[in-house]
């Protein structure tokens, strides 16, 4: 299975254009979206769903008195 990285060199885009891609976040030109969609295709890349559910969770502030 192929990396969010591996797309992005098969695409001669960075890691974070690839990110933008596939989430819809963000301008990205039609052209790019192409290449990307394209390297997604030819290297059968799919999300790690474990990844995306981790994330830091955002701390509370605290006050010590």
């Amino acid at each position: 299975m192929a990396t969010m990285l591996e797309v992005a060199k098969r695409a001669g885009v960075s890691k974070a254009t690839v990110s933008r891609v596939l989430s819809g976040n963000g301008y990205v030109s039609q052209e790019t979206k192409d290449r990307v969609f394209k390297a997604v295709a030819e290297s059968g890349y799919r999300p790690n769903l474990l990844a995306r559910n981790w994330r830091p969770k955002p701390r509370k502030p605290s006050a010590w008195w």
